[in-house]
């Protein structure tokens, strides 16, 4: 990738996760969306007119129908690769919400999964491994990160994480 190619556009989007005791809401993608047919937290783009936090309110009732009462900011990725755009993700995490669960949606498909066993979910967006774990397992923590791919493999990724310094993958 040659520094011409850098985006000219910075997109900031939110992403958000949502935990019910031992388990995570995830979004199976539909077929006409980005990362088709896999599972990824919700969220989206923010609007001119909104700051992350009312952005990332307004896209979990939208995409779930929950109301979130304690959405927590936890991190933020920023993401390069061939497009014009620069992708700024802002990374939430929720844990308390009011409302009846919408589970379909034009955005895909909603389910809890358990938090032990996202390792082995099939089709799980790439990349959200992460920040992923440890937004889940450390309260205190909060990931920091650029990511810059190319034909949407992974060539560089630096990050302000201690926790898998602390924490290695075995």
């Amino acid at each position: 990738m040659s520094i011409q190619s850098f985006p000219k556009q910075v997109v900031p989007l939110t992403l958000i996760y949502i935990r019910d005791g031992d388990r995570i809401l995830l979004m199976k993608r539909a077929a006409h969306k980005i990362f088709e047919s896999q599972w990824i937290g919700i969220g989206g783009k923010v609007e001119a007119d909104e700051d992350i936090l009312a952005s990332a309110q307004r896209e979990a009732f939208e995409e779930t129908g929950l109301t979130l009462t304690n959405l927590r900011l936890r991190g933020s990725i920023m993401i390069l690769d061939e497009t014009e755009e620069a992708r700024q993700v802002f990374i939430f995490l929720s844990d308390r919400f009011e409302g009846a669960l919408t589970e379909q949606i034009g955005e895909g498909s909603l389910a809890w999964h358990p938090i032990s066993q996202l390792d082995e979910l099939p089709q799980m967006v790439p990349n959200q491994n992460l920040f992923l774990p440890a937004i889940l397992n450390d309260e205190h923590y909060c990931y920091y990160g650029l990511l810059v791919l190319e034909g949407g493999t992974t060539i560089l990724h630096v990050s302000s994480d201690a926790y898998y310094a602390r924490h290695p993958k075995g």
